[in-house]
């Protein structure tokens, strides 16, 4: 399983990160998808694919895909 980490202060351009909520781009298939904090409670799997999961850490500082 691969897997990125993203710093919530230094977001690359295909993600984004606000209040809670994270937007990523999934690395199977390009979906952009959205996680949340408090209504996935910090983690979600890609809505097309499956294949990826986008988790916020505890502190809110990082987000991690893998894949």
């Amino acid at each position: 399983m691969e897997s990125k980490i993203l710093e919530t202060d230094k977001m690359p351009k295909e993600a984004d990160y606000h209040g809670n909520n994270a937007a990523v781009t999934c690395p199977v298939c390009g979906k952009i998808f959205v996680v949340s904090k408090l209504i996935d409670k910090g983690k979600r799997v890609c809505p097309v694919c499956g294949k990826a999961t986008a988790s916020i850490s505890e502190d809110g500082k990082q987000v991690k895909v893998e894949w």
